[in-house]
């Protein structure tokens, strides 16, 4: 019994399908990158050293960024897209000066936003972290009120 061309051709076909389908799920993957904070910051100084790390094991990183709102200003503090998916993890590390930024004492919002390589939604998965900030660089004053004690 002979196979015939269209035989071949059929099951050729049928093999390309399943391996598309197989990569197409495995780029599909649903987990969003992860934003960890070594060391928690609840306020900024005149000089405050502060960092992140953003990590996506699975489709890699496709961009990370990081900015500051207060009122209606957003700064950037920091913006990286990485080409191909071989960046697993980053690690920042930055030194927020509030005066530098043009921010002022009180209430301001750090945000850092990742996003992968994953064809989910043909846009990747993506994550952002708020961090509630109290900016203060003012010193402490200190006034006698009395001599008496």
């Amino acid at each position: 019994m002979a196979i015939s061309w269209k035989t071949i051709l059929a099951g050729t076909a049928a093999i390309a399908a399943l391996g598309a389908g197989a990569w197409l799920v495995l780029r599909m993957e649903g987990e969003p990158p992860a934003i960890t904070f070594p060391k928690e910051m609840h306020a900024l100084g005149k000089s405050t050293a502060w960092g992140f790390v953003a990590a996506d094991g699975k489709s890699g990183l496709r961009q990370v960024r990081a900015w500051v709102k207060q009122g209606e200003k957003s700064t950037t503090l920091f913006s990286e897209d990485f080409p191909g998916r071989g960046t697993k993890r980053r690690e920042v590390q930055l030194t927020l000066d509030p005066k530098a930024l043009g921010l002022a004492d009180g209430a301001a919002t750090i945000v850092v936003a990742a996003q992968d390589h994953s064809l989910k939604n043909f846009k990747g998965n993506s994550v952002f972290r708020e961090v509630p900030v109290t900016i203060d660089t003012e010193a402490p004053r200190l006034d006698i009120l009395s001599t008496q004690y």
